[in-house]
């Protein structure tokens, strides 16, 4: 009599395959708590803000908290070509991050959530027209075929930043904003010594001064060079308005923008905005080119006035329409009607032909 072939136990390995596999995941959540790995991450992030930035990185603390995939970072510095008792290119006092996805060694970033309290950018401009923006440690030689190195490419979905200010030589720009579906890619080309990057912004919600809060898009390709700033494309939307521009900004120690736009605005989202109830519809477009800086700035192009609605007390205009030619600079303003040509007058129709007695025979 032969024996009975055993069922095969595969249920067991599976079983041992899951229990080691689980085993490994809290050992490293468990591992990513320790003080060592915090080092190691610490010390991760340091070379990386270094080699994108070029700059000096400084990190107070750093802490992890696995099971909520949290990262806090507190007193973030990065230091340009500033001396060092001036103040730093960027500094943050904190950092709260929520990741989505996050790989140091591939320089891809992926976060839900980043709340920044009270960033300070400061961009300092030298006798020279130099700034204290550091080019980035690529390796690399700068002859190799691949003579553009991708820095970083980063998503978030929300961004907060909170007290923030901007400081561009002497003068400082208050910074308070959340942004939502935010993304980043910057690339830096050797033979040109400049970034290349692309920027989106899904959406920002914004307030100014005693207006209505206003939400707003936008999509700028740029290029970074030491002393230019090229805007080879910005895309900006919001609501039923709409800007397209490219330019550039020559001498960032006396900047000096150079650049062509069209413009579509709305003028009844407009009027909610600024709480205007005497605007009442309509539609402005602007077209043309100029150029802006600290000292004087001039622009000309044409605008055409649609469908304006104006009513108060004493005046009332419906569905209104006009273009105009405009040139505007910092000492004068003129605009000049474009001239409507009449509609051609209606065709005369042609006289109905005569009709006479019939004649009478002759006797």
């Amino acid at each position: 009599m032969t024996k009975r072939a055993r069922p095969p136990r595969w249920w067991k390995y599976l079983l041992i395959t899951v229990a080691v596999g689980v085993t490994a995941l809290l050992a490293g959540l468990w591992y990513s708590t320790t003080n060592s790995f915090q080092a190691y991450v610490r010390r991760r992030m340091i070379a990386e803000v270094e080699r994108i930035t070029g700059g000096r990185a400084e990190i107070g603390s750093f802490h992890v908290v696995p099971f909520h995939l949290q990262v806090e970072v507190r007193n973030i510095t990065v230091r340009g070509k500033e001396s060092p008792t001036d103040v730093p290119l960027v500094h943050a006092d904190s950092l709260v991050a929520h990741l989505k996805v996050i790989s140091f060694l591939r320089t891809e970033f992926g976060f839900y959530s980043v709340t920044l309290e009270h960033p300070v950018v400061h961009i300092a401009i030298g006798p020279d027209g130099t700034t204290n923006l550091p080019a980035p440690r690529v390796p690399g030689k700068p002859f190799e075929s691949t003579s553009i190195e991708q820095l970083f490419a980063l998503s978030i979905d929300h961004l907060s930043v909170r007290n923030g200010e901007m400081r561009w030589a002497d003068q400082k720009i208050p910074l308070n904003f959340d942004v939502r579906d935010t993304g980043l890619q910057m690339d830096y080309s050797f033979p040109h010594r400049r970034y290349d990057s692309h920027l989106i912004v899904g959406k920002v919600d914004s307030a100014v001064e005693d207006f209505r809060p206003f939400a707003w898009m936008t999509t700028v390709d740029f290029s970074l060079a030491s002393n230019l700033v090229e805007i080879k494309s910005l895309r900006w939307q919001s609501g039923r308005s709409s800007l397209e521009a490219n330019g550039r900004i020559s001498d960032v120690r006396n900047p000096r923008l150079e650049g062509s736009y069209d413009a579509h605005i709305d003028l009844a989202e407009v009027a909610a905005i600024t709480r205007r109830r005497d605007l009442r519809a309509g539609v402005a477009e602007f077209r043309g080119n100029g150029h802006w800086s600290l000292n004087d700035f001039a622009s000309s192009g044409a605008v055409a006035l649609r469908d304006v609605g104006w009513q108060n007390d004493q005046i009332a205009i419906k569905r209104t329409s006009a273009t105009a030619d405009y040139s505007v600079t910092d000492e004068q303003i003129k605009a000049l009607p474009v001239p409507v040509r009449p509609p051609p007058p209606d065709p005369v129709p042609p006289a109905p032909p005569r009709s006479y007695p019939p004649l009478e025979p002759l006797s």
